[in-house]
């Protein structure tokens, strides 16, 4: 069956059907690999359920579907390549980029992957619904840069975090600040303490002549070649 798999493989077929190319990626067609995938999921779904390994088919189960063993194994052999690809300067996760100036572990594609990954996910949204949300830009000015989810803070203690039922819209950084800080409950005291320390208006100010006035000719020839001389008090 291997020698089978492989003869296949290397004329360019499927190595579980045989008749279909191959795919971009990997030793079968894109249906026999769309199979084997639901395949594993369904074998990994059955040995969940009755509270064994998928990889060992041991129990009992450490996290939702690896027993103990097999969990520090996976987590040993993850962090072991982690730690080569970073030593090449290399991305953790995808190992093609470069790492981020700002990240020691992951290039600027995954950083950012992540971090709308965990915002959509903190907002209740999908990451196509929250990739299409910024899209939309700041609905006060319009800008397309920094932007944050606004979302009605009574819903939730939490700041960070929202459903999506309060979800209001895409602010940019200043207009996010400008509405979080009115709705703060000191927002009107503050208000009021400022009205009342206003500083006074600047006085305007005033220019004094020195000289005759220009429209006037001067008696002294000597004075009118040495024009007006002006000092501004304020």
């Amino acid at each position: 069956m291997t020698a089978w798999r492989n003869a296949n493989i290397t004329a360019g077929r499927c190595g579980r059907c045989g008749i279909n190319p191959l795919a971009a990626t990997g030793k079968y067609c894109k249906s026999c690999a769309d199979l084997y995938r639901q395949e594993a999921r369904d074998r990994r779904d059955n040995m969940r359920a009755r509270g064994l390994c998928h990889v060992c088919g041991k129990g009992p189960l450490a996290t939702e579907t690896l027993c103990r063993a097999c969990s520090d194994k996976a987590n040993a052999g993850i962090k072991a390549r982690q730690t080569q690809l970073r030593a090449k300067g290399l991305c953790a996760f995808c190992g093609k980029e470069p790492l981020a100036k700002s990240s020691k572990w992951v290039c600027q594609k995954c950083l950012d992957r992540r971090n709308a990954q965990r915002n959509a996910r903190n907002h209740g949204m999908t990451l196509d619904e929250y990739r299409e949300w910024l899209t939309r830009g700041c609905v006060i000015c319009g800008s397309t840069k920094d932007l944050h989810i606004d979302h009605d803070h009574t819903c939730h203690n939490d700041r960070s975090r929202s459903c999506s039922h309060c979800n209001r819209g895409p602010l940019c950084s200043l207009h996010n600040t400008m509405a979080a800080t009115l709705e703060h409950p000191d927002a009107l005291s503050v208000l009021r303490y400022l009205t009342k320390h206003k500083s006074p208006a600047q006085l305007p100010r005033r220019v004094t002549m020195v000289g005759p006035p220009p429209n006037q000719a001067s008696p002294d020839p000597a004075a009118a070649s040495s024009g007006l001389a002006s000092s501004i008090q304020r």
